[in-house]
């Protein structure tokens, strides 16, 4: 059974660890986020994490001292560390004690994604796409029919619909895709993968993964940004300080 990778985010403040967490829960992170940073390398030693996130300027402690004892214990010192900074002063330090990337607030979502990916352990979980839920009914057409499904997740490179049978593989199809409040963009693509219900843990709903067409710059360039609204677009308008932007 495919199982989400964990993080642990270590940071002062409770505002950044509230949105920070939510974010990264939304990309399929299972996340711990922790407020001292004598706390991370306990915590680590339990569950084992995929990724830890450390702010190297905390209260109870630097979080470049414990990336250094990260790197010195022997059982942690393989766990990737990515440091989120308010700013690149400590980072040449960071990156000589082994930390796998440096962010600085407000964290970009796309620097954010790119460094994520390196850490999925699972390699079949990487995608070149960032993707957010979408939940939004569109219409389809086939060479036999037309029919209306629910967009699921979207991506600047595909879509995935809730469909039980799902169409087979290699099938063509255009889709009516709804976009912000009032657009509406059809893309052309085909079917790659399907999964049908099953007894057993339901993960996914059953339907099919399709993959755009070749798009035109400008059009992949909209899907990408729907899908940063999609993910981000609350946290961004609801925060008070600028923790996460969107470009």
């Amino acid at each position: 059974m495919p199982t989400r990778p964990t993080v642990i985010i270590a940071d002062g403040s409770s505002t950044f660890r509230m949105y920070f967490s939510t974010l990264l829960s939304r990309m399929n992170f299972e996340v711990l986020p922790v407020d001292t940073a004598g706390d991370v390398l306990p915590l680590a030693k339990i569950v084992r994490p995929s990724l830890i996130t450390l702010d190297p300027v905390m209260g109870d402690e630097c979080g470049i001292a414990v990336l250094r004892r990260l790197q010195g214990d022997s059982d942690l010192s393989q766990t990737p560390v990515i440091m989120v900074a308010e700013s690149t002063f400590a980072e040449a330090e960071c990156r000589q004690l082994g930390c796998r990337d440096f962010l600085v607030k407000p964290v970009d979502l796309n620097h954010l994604y790119r460094a994520l990916q390196q850490f999925q352990p699972n390699p079949a979980a990487q995608r070149q796409h960032l993707r957010a839920p979408i939940n939004r009914r569109v219409f389809c057409r086939t060479e036999e029919s037309g029919f209306e499904s629910f967009a699921v997740t979207l991506s600047a490179g595909g879509v995935y619909l809730r469909m039980d049978p799902p169409l087979p593989t290699g099938t063509r199809i255009s889709i009516d895709l709804p976009l912000g409040k009032r657009e509406l963009m059809m893309v052309m693509g085909e079917v790659i993968y399907t999964k049908e219900q099953h007894a057993g843990v339901f993960s996914i709903p059953p339907g099919m993964a399709i993959r755009f067409d070749a798009l035109d710059p400008s059009v992949r360039d909209r899907l990408a940004s729907e899908v940063q609204l999609l993910l981000a677009g609350d946290i961004v308008a609801a925060q008070i300080e600028p923790m996460v932007q969107i470009t």
